[in-house]
This record gives structure tokens, C-alpha cells and sequence, in this order.
């Protein structure tokens, strides 16, 4: 019994290791058939394209039905070297130990094939292809391999996205169209040196010349072409709109660009703007002429020196007469502390045998705010309610204590009130440091005129 035993289990092992090797066998051979048929297209991909077969170990040939298995609905042999195509039912018949293979139930004949970057197609119905039927199925197989869009969604692309020429055509008309900034600032110069425009138009060129002046190069060309005494003529116009306009393009022509500045100076601009703000009964005009006269001074000490000589200070003197004018005031008494400290500064860091130190000495600032009494005009601003204008005229009266420290003696007990209620809101302040930094410079303020009080006690 158990030597029947052993021989059926020899037997069923010697059977699964013949199986398994002539799988390997047909394995191998379908993987390395070296007649393997391969559908390859030219380089041309129009429609008109020859369609070849192609021996993967030989030069381009016509069809061999040979190095292919063409699989039928019955059992068929595989012969030696044949490549197997993909999706058939294969098997190794026990009885004669060949392998063979068959169609799966439902399929039609037409099957792909592919062994490494080879590609092919059989045919079992007719053994071979026309060359319709293999154009039409590279075709196919091109399609599935690119997923290229069908006729539909290529039409709804197209509907959704424009042509590389339509692209190319707007580009061409956007590129004729641009026009550097030099080029509209000289268009808009002409525009408003001509008589013939209209009051709306004229406004209409001056807010696009004032976006475009702030750039420094089309301020020097608007200064080249004469537009500083275009701006200047434009402050006597009878509207008060062009009036404010023209000195607001003018401030921002000639902010923090020097060349602009000494063209404003030889046009003659400082002494008609200094006029133009003692003069001129329109606020909203007077806040553009003092931006611009801000402009022209800042930072020029030939222009400061220029201004006092004018009477420019007296001019600025005459808006403290207005209680209306409060916004101003302060803009006023922030300029003066400006040049006050920029002075002091030059003159501290320059040494006396240097043209600028020798410039900013001889303005007058000192004598001049002593003289007009402008040191008075700061104490009675310093009751205006809002925290903006309390913090400037707080920062200017440091700035100027040196010059009006004598005119601040009787506001100790003021500044000691608004020390206590600007600790209060600095304790309350819930982000930022703002109420705590003006109590600071209140503090600061106070604790300078108390220790000079005592001096002069002494």
C-alpha cells in the first residue's frame, strides 16, 4: 500500500514539473519569436500615410502570416516561434504535449499584440490586412494611445481658447498701441499748451499728468518741454478747480526731484505760489499751494532762503488768522519744525567749508519765526480734540524748543492735564503704541520746560 502510495505521488510531481516547464517553453518561445510582426508607421503622419509591416529582426517586409499565431473558436496548435497575440485562451495539451490555443467565446478576430516597444495587430478572419483595414487601425490605435480629443470636444476647445494666429494678431495691435511714459507725457503737454480744449478737458489732462509726474524722468522732460510754466499760468485761471489742480500737479512734479526744483525757482513758481496762498479765497486751493510750496523747499536750501526773502513766512503767518483753517495750521507748523530739523542736521554734520553748509547758514529760519511770532501759534492749537493734530504740534514744539523754549514756559500745567489723559488711554490702548509714544513726547516736553523753568528760577 504504501509503495502505490509513493507512485501515484511521483507520478502527480514529475506531471506538475513537465507542466510547469512547457509553460516556461511557450513562455519564452512567444516572448522571443524572432519573425514577431510589428505595425509601423513613416514619419509623415497625413492622413495619406503608407502603412508598412516590419520583422523585428529584419528590414521592412510585406506581411508574413507565418510569424504570427492566428488563433481560431477551436482548439488550434502553436507552432514554434510564433508570437501568441494578447487575450486568448492558451493550453498545454496533456496527451500530446503541444501547446495550443483558441479564441475566447464572443471574439471577433481582430487581435493586438505587443512585445516590448513592438506593437502589432492579426487578423483571423481574412490571415492578412489590406491596407485600408491597417491605416484604418493605426489610425484607431493612435487615437487610444494619445487620447486624442474627438471632433466635438476639439470644437469645444477651440470655442473656449483662441488660435495661435488670433493670439499673434492682438499682440501685433496691443504692441502698436503701447506708448512709453515719456511719449504720453509729451502728448499730454501738447494737449495743454493748446488754447482750444474745453475747462473739463483741461482737468481731465492735468489728473493724468499729476499720475505720471511722480515718475522722475517724464517730471525732468515735462520740465524740458516748458510744463512748469504751463503749471504756473494755470494759478491764475478763473476756475478754482484748475487753479487746485495745477498746483497739486506742480507739487508732485517737483517733490523730491531737484532738477524740477531749480526749474520751479527759474520759472518763476515759489513767488507766484506764495502769492497765490495770501491771495486766493478758495481753502482747497490754498492746501494744494502749500503742498507745492512744501515741495519746492524741502530739501533745496537755495529755495528755503529764497522763500523767507519773498515774505513766504508772512504769507504762511496770515492762514493763523482764520480759527476755520485749524488742518492747515498744523500743516504749517509741521513744515517750519521740518526745516527746522533738517537745518540743524546739515549744519551738524557738514563742515562750515562746504557750499551746502554755507547755503542752509545763511537762511534766516530762526529770526524769522522769532520775528513773525510763529513760537505763539503753536500753544493755542494744542486744545484742538483730535489726537492727529496734538501729536504734530507736540513733535514740532520738540523740534522747535529750541528756538521758542522761552514762549512755552506758561503750558507746564496744560501739558501735565494732557500727560494724565493720554497715560489713561495708553493703559486702555489695546494694539499699537500710539496714545503711548504722544504721551511720551508730552512727558518729554514737560520734564525740558520744568528743569528750564528752575534754571531761570535760579
Amino acid at each position: 500500500m504504501f509503495n502505490v502510495v509513493n507512485s501515484i505521488r511521483a507520478f502527480n510531481i514529475t506531471s506538475l514539473v513537465l507542466f510547469l516547464i512547457c509553460c516556461y517553453y511557450m513562455c519564452v518561445s512567444s516572448e522571443h519569436a524572432p519573425g514577431a510582426l510589428t505595425v509601423v508607421n513613416k514619419d509623415n503622419d497625413d492622413d495619406n500615410d503608407e502603412v508598412s509591416v516590419q520583422n523585428e529582426d529584419s528590414e521592412i517586409t510585406n506581411i508574413d502570416p507565418l510569424n504570427v499565431f492566428y488563433p481560431e473558436k477551436e482548439w488550434k496548435k502553436i507552432q514554434p516561434g510564433q508570437a501568441i497575440p494578447a487575450g486568448l485562451h492558451v493550453r498545454m495539451n496533456m496527451e500530446t504535449g503541444l501547446n495550443e490555443a483558441k479564441l475566447m467565446d464572443g471574439d471577433d478576430g481582430h487581435k493586438y499584440w505587443k512585445r516590448g516597444e513592438k506593437e502589432g495587430m492579426v487578423n483571423t478572419d481574412s490571415k492578412e490586412f489590406t491596407h485600408e483595414e491597417l491605416k484604418r487601425a493605426l489610425k484607431d490605435f493612435k487615437a487610444t494611445k494619445h487620447d486624442v480629443p474627438n471632433e466635438k470636444k476639439a470644437e469645444e476647445i477651440k470655442q473656449k481658447y483662441r488660435s495661435y494666429d488670433e493670439l499673434k494678431e492682438d499682440f501685433k495691435k496691443i504692441n502698436m498701441a503701447v506708448k512709453t511714459g515719456q511719449e504720453i507725457v509729451t502728448e499730454l503737454f501738447d494737449k495743454l499748451n493748446s488754447t482750444n480744449i474745453s475747462t473739463e478737458a483741461r482737468e481731465t489732462l492735468l489728473e493724468d499728468l499729476e499720475y505720471h509726474l511722480h515718475q522722475y524722468d517724464n517730471a525732468v522732460l515735462f520740465g524740458d518741454l516748458g510744463g512748469i510754466s504751463l503749471l504756473v499760468k494755470g494759478l491764475n485761471h478763473t476756475d478754482p478747480t484748475l487753479r487746485s489742480l495745477s498746483a497739486f500737479v506742480l507739487g508732485s512734479a517737483i517733490q523730491n526731484n531737484p532738477k524740477t526744483q531749480i526749474n520751479a525757482i527759474e520759472s518763476g513758481a515759489l513767488h507766484q505760489l506764495i502769492r497765490s496762498l495770501a491771495t486766493d479765497p478758495e481753502i482747497a486751493v490754498k492746501k494744494k499751494v502749500l503742498y507745492a510750496i512744501s515741495s519746492i523747499v524741502r530739501h533745496f536750501p537755495f529755495a528755503q532762503k529764497k522763500f523767507f526773502e519773498l515774505g513766504g513766512l508772512r504769507s504762511l503767518m496770515y492762514l493763523f488768522e482764520d480759527k476755520k483753517l485749524h488742518s492747515l495750521q498744523v500743516k504749517v507748523i509741521t513744515l517750519m519744525s521740518d526745516l527746522y530739523e533738517e537745518r540743524v542736521h546739515w549744519l551738524g554734520h557738514l563742515e562750515p567749508t562746504e557750499e551746502k553748509y554755507k547755503q542752509y547758514e545763511q537762511i534766516p529760519l530762526k529770526d524769522s519765526l522769532l520775528d513773525h511770532g510763529f513760537c505763539d501759534t503753536m500753544v493755542p492749537l494744542l486744545e484742538l480734540p483730535d489726537h492727529d493734530s496734538r501729536e504734530k504740534i507736540v513733535f514740532a514744539m520738540l523740534s522747535l524748543y529750541d528756538c521758542c523754549e522761552k514762549k512755552f514756559h506758561n503750558i507746564v500745567s496744560y501739558l501735565l492735564k494732557l500727560e494724565d489723559e493720554y497715560l489713561t488711554l495708553a493703559v486702555d490702548e489695546d494694539e499699537g503704541d500710539y496714545f503711548q509714544q504722544i504721551h511720551k513726547n508730552i512727558n518729554s516736553l514737560r520734564q525740558q520746560l520744568s528743569v528750564a523753568y528752575k534754571k531761570d528760577e535760579l
